[in-house]
């Protein structure tokens, strides 16, 4: 490798140090600028470790290349679309350094942290492939990494894209992960009768929005809590809620949830964990099911807070239970009918927040810390070819 690419990296990983000694300094907080500096400093350093090693790539015949030939079925795609939410917790975890770059083999800094690519799931365009499956040209969604072409062995996981028939970005959002957790969710975990009364909290995410328009569908009464009045406008206008509340203007949740379930709530989709959580607790039915996707209220907190009132799960026989989309894919050939074909009837939308390159990815993650996004947030990294 030529003398500049060395001083360039070797530069990239000062860069890295300076910024990361800064929040290392004791007693020092975190805060997103922060995050969002040295995520950034850590893609350019990433993308530039992968463009040397693309421009070795480029000069060596494929006939004696390891990573093509042998019996390892690779794919080399070309990523399009990303999602910014998953992977999150691995940047988070700063302190293990567990950050960005695949590798650093041209630069010896054995001392240095051990580095990672962060993961998420993505919509990728295939350049080369030893996988009869794939070939150069096929668009796949599947686990990627946050990087502008990435090497993927565990090729089972990918599943090809019809680009025709929906907006690529769709296949991270409405109809990847995120769709099929709410439709899992709600069908298979919540088993909805019409006329229930529904509570979606975090209702313009991801995930809470779809699940709102399909229990609408599903003959359910439906409010859902957001941060913003612009997302509470969205709800009720935009994505058919019946009702909606900024949950950041409520000073008592009980009394919010009285107001609008005077009869109580059959069925809660919980996104948000800590005092919600308890408020829901005291204005559930008998019967009631809630729906654990996730709880992002206590995903940052270094000692999360227990949850009372949850003698009520006995008193009214509430079933309350943890999910994982993964536990539901024998179902996902009918989400994907499903949902399709409710987008293309018209009755459904959906809502994402596209940031366009790479380098926006920092800051567009440091942003869902503090609901800047609407909707599913997406980072275009390339158009398809």
């Amino acid at each position: 490798m030529q003398e500049s690419c060395h001083k360039d990296v070797e530069q990239a990983f000062r860069i890295f140090e300076a910024r990361f000694a800064i929040v290392k300094q004791p007693g020092r907080g975190w805060d997103m600028e922060d995050l969002s500096n040295i995520m950034l400093t850590c893609v350019v350093l990433h993308n530039m470790i992968v463009k040397n090693e693309r421009d070795e790539y480029d000069d060596v015949d494929s006939e004696d290349d390891p990573i093509i030939m042998g019996n390892r079925r690779s794919a080399l795609t070309r990523s399009l679309s990303i999602s910014s939410l998953f992977g999150a917790r691995r940047y988070v975890v700063c302190y293990n350094c567990k950050i960005v770059a695949r590798n650093f083999r041209m630069v010896s800094y054995d001392f240095f942290w051990e580095f990672k690519v962060v993961e998420g799931f993505g919509v990728s365009q295939v350049v080369d492939s030893d996988n009869p499956n794939f070939k150069p040209g096929d668009i796949v969604s599947g686990f990627t990494s946050w990087e502008e072409y990435t090497l993927i062995y565990k090729t089972e996981q990918l599943r090809k894209v019809q680009p025709e028939s929906m907006p690529l970005s769709y296949y991270v959002g409405l109809l990847g992960m995120p769709g099929f957790t709410a439709y899992a969710g709600f069908y298979e975990v919540c088993a909805p009768k019409k006329g229930e009364y529904v509570f979606v909290s975090a209702a313009s995410g991801a995930v809470g929005q779809l699940v709102g328009q399909l229990a609408k569908l599903h003959g359910c009464y439906v409010v859902g809590s957001a941060g913003t009045g612009q997302k509470v406008d969205l709800l009720k206008n935009k994505l058919g809620f019946d009702e909606a509340f900024n949950y950041k203007e409520e000073s008592d949740l009980d009394a919010a949830l009285k107001r609008y379930f005077p009869q109580g709530i059959d069925i809660y989709f919980e996104n948000v964990g800590g005092a919600m959580l308890e408020a829901v607790l005291l204005n559930m039915r008998i019967h009631g099911r809630i729906a654990v996707c996730g709880m992002v209220s206590q995903n940052s907190v270094s000692d999360p807070q227990g949850i009372r009132n949850l003698f009520t799960l006995v008193i009214k026989r509430v079933r309350m239970q943890g999910f994982l989309q993964s536990d539901y894919l024998h179902l996902f050939p009918k989400f994907l009918e499903d949902i399709i074909g409710y987008y293309k009837q018209g009755k459904i939308t959906y809502l994402e927040d596209m940031n366009e390159g790479l380098e926006s990815g920092p800051s567009a993650f440091a942003g869902l810390f503090t609901g800047k996004n609407v909707g599913k947030q997406v980072i275009c990294v390339a158009k398809p070819e």
